[in-house]
């Protein structure tokens, strides 16, 4: 019997299938450098055994689904990242000896992960989970950190486009409150926010953004005023 390939095979194929996209991408694809798709799927797969901890659903599927459900990101290809991850899960799993009712799952799952706002009901637990699971990576104190690097690398604003941009983020994530599809995703999702809504109160704080406000309000008035006497 051909024995079946483990989590960590899994995980290595997967690195070097996004590893060997990423040498092909066009300069400038990926706009968020420090964000990294590989370490993402793991953390994906962390929170997913979390939630399966919780969520009565098949563990191992449901891993294997989270190890493949990003590896169809190609910049050179058309269609959508879920149709060629599936055609990757499909691929291995056929050639690595998996069953027939296994592969199906999981490629059900990797094709299906993208479509958070499809109601629970109908979806299995397994797929509900990897959903979750996908939508609790970078929230929190992550979001901070992303928008924090990415306006430096861009070298545009400071603090307070950072906080601007932290709020914003704050509002769309909130949105995707009600995609959540089980219990205790939503519970760590809501932590999530709670977490982003402290820090973003403590950031104006720190940063007497009311002060500041005013203050800059007011030298801007004074600039326009300016401007206008001397037209």
């Amino acid at each position: 019997m051909q024995r079946l390939p483990d989590e960590r095979e899994m995980l290595e194929f997967v690195r070097s299938t996004l590893h060997e996209t990423q040498l092909h991408e066009p300069p400038n694809a990926n706009r968020f450098f420090f964000r990294d798709r590989f370490l993402h799927t793991l953390r994906v797969v962390g929170w997913v055994k979390r939630l399966c901890a919780a969520e009565k659903c098949n563990e191992r599927l449901t891993v294997i689904a989270a190890i493949f459900h990003d590896s169809g990101y190609d910049q050179r290809n058309s269609d959508e990242h879920p149709i060629m991850g599936e055609r990757i899960c499909r691929s291995y799993m056929h050639q690595h000896g998996f069953e027939l009712d296994d592969i199906n799952v999981v490629c059900s799952m990797v094709r299906q992960h993208s479509y958070k706002k499809r109601p629970a009901d109908g979806l299995s637990m397994e797929l509900r989970v990897l959903m979750d699971a996908d939508l609790l990576d970078e929230l929190g104190l992550t979001i901070i950190m992303w928008d924090a690097m990415d306006e430096g690398h861009r070298n545009q604003g400071g603090y307070y486009s950072v906080l601007e941009r932290v709020k914003q983020a704050y509002a769309r994530l909130k949105k995707l409150l009600p995609t959540l599809k089980t219990d205790t995703g939503r519970a760590e999702y809501e932590k999530g926010l709670k977490v982003l809504e402290s820090a973003i109160e403590r950031l104006e704080d720190e940063l007497n953004t009311d002060y500041v406000k005013d203050i800059l309000h007011a030298e801007r008035l004074s600039a326009v005023e300016v401007a206008a006497r001397t037209n």
